[in-house]
């Protein structure tokens, strides 16, 4: 890495740990972009600067651990009944807008895109939540959605601060 470009990483080392009373195991998440300071088409005024140095742990921490119920959620639910299938579609978008979350810290846009993004997060936590509470979905599925809605709930909290 040369002097002319900027590195840029939130990350958290993953111990495991109690979460909400349920055991998270959290992977290693490193937001990290190496942005080449001279470039002429990522002016000040695009970018947002990196999550403040007290909140950027915790952001980083709840992404890990929604990252981590959903990923688990997502592999241990069957595709077998409709509802199940329903709740994998819900689930299966959720982990597409953190990915999209991930990538907005990493290129540093702007504030208003990053709470665009974790708004969708949200959105999307809230449907599926809603779906388990009215739906056939067992007590355990309904505990991990419920579990990631709180997940999402917080990383909103994190980024409103």
């Amino acid at each position: 890495m040369s002097r002319t470009d900027t590195l840029v990483a939130l990350s958290l080392d993953g111990a495991p740990r109690e979460a909400d009373g349920v055991l998270v195991a959290a992977h290693k998440v490193a937001l990290a972009a190496v942005v080449p300071s001279g470039l002429g088409w990522m002016d000040s005024s695009e970018t947002a600067p990196p999550p403040d140095a007290g909140r950027g742990p915790e952001i980083a921490r709840l992404i890990t651990d929604l990252d981590a119920v959903l990923q688990a959620m997502l592999k241990a639910m069957p595709m077998s009944k409709p509802w199940q299938r329903q709740v994998l579609t819900h689930l299966a978008e959720v982990d597409k807008h953190v990915q999209v979350l991930r990538m907005t810290i990493a290129m540093h846009r702007g504030r208003e895109e990053m709470l665009e993004a974790v708004a969708r997060v949200q959105t999307n936590l809230r449907a599926a939540n809603l779906y388990v509470l009215g739906g056939r979905a067992d007590i355990d599925t309904k505990t991990a959605v419920y579990i990631a809605f709180e997940l999402g709930r917080k990383l909103g909290a994190a980024f409103a601060a």
